[in-house]
């Protein structure tokens, strides 16, 4: 499926958790050892900052647990996120996803389910399982991202744009190079998504905009497709339509 969407890259992700921090996630040692010790103090556990190993920070023996932190405590998202992100940039991607799905937890009960948190921290896992190469995971996360674009951003809002591009990247990757699930079902959720990125465009854009052709053409290359999968399978396309055409011949 030769689509011209790019896949979605994660690489400015630090980027949008550390507006606002002058040292982002890129934390050294010392700081790093602040952020496990405040963690434990939401438990009482302050000599549990012994485990960490000065020589090496990294050691898997001497990784807390992403479930030690607090989940109702304000505290535990920033040292959950900034962990998370430095575990991914150690290339120590099941930890990172670890620390990553706890803060959603933490972002949940601090602000609820649909929150722009949310999308950064689904961006931020699915880099660490493309890593990991668990693609149903970065499947399942870029169908949850496009649930909370929905949510989240009305259809004359351009960041409702931004993401359904990102959801159908995914998708065109998935076809073209990496089937991962149901293809009908891809191929379903891709022309749906193109639709509804058409009628965002329809709104906001001028009728001559080169991305009408784009989106046509993505439309046309996905009803192709599923048409020749569901007559080709049994399930009979061609059928569904010729038993529809008594029916819109009356109503005619």
């Amino acid at each position: 499926m030769a689509l011209p969407d790019h896949l979605h890259s994660n690489s400015s992700l630090p980027k949008i958790f550390s507006q606002g921090r002058p040292q982002g996630a890129r934390l050294r040692l010392p700081l790093f050892a602040i952020l496990l010790a405040i963690s434990f103090n939401c438990y009482g556990q302050e000599d549990s900052f012994a485990l960490l190993a000065p020589d090496n920070p990294f050691n898997d023996e001497f990784v807390i647990d992403s479930r030690d932190f607090n989940v109702f405590s304000t505290e535990s998202l920033d040292p959950l996120i900034d962990i998370g992100l430095l575990m991914q940039e150690q290339g120590r991607h099941e930890h990172a996803v670890a620390y990553f799905k706890q803060a959603r937890q933490v972002s949940r009960i601090q602000n609820g389910f649909y929150d722009e948190t949310q999308i950064a921290l689904l961006e931020a896992m699915i880099e660490s399982e493309m890593a990991l190469e668990d693609y149903d995971a970065v499947d399942d996360h870029y169908s949850h991202m496009e649930f909370l674009y929905r949510k989240l951003y009305s259809i004359d809002d351009p960041r409702l744009e931004t993401g359904l591009q990102k959801v159908s990247g995914w998708l065109s990757y998935a076809l073209s190079i990496n089937p991962v699930g149901n293809r009908v079902d891809q191929l379903r959720k891709a022309n749906r998504i193109y639709k509804l990125r058409l009628q965002i465009a329809e709104r906001t854009l001028a009728s001559n905009h080169p991305r009408f052709n784009f989106l046509l053409e993505n439309i046309a290359i996905c009803e192709k497709q599923l048409y020749q999968f569901l007559d080709n399978d049994g399930s009979g396309m061609k059928r569904d339509r010729q038993r529809r055409r008594p029916f819109i011949a009356r109503i005619d």
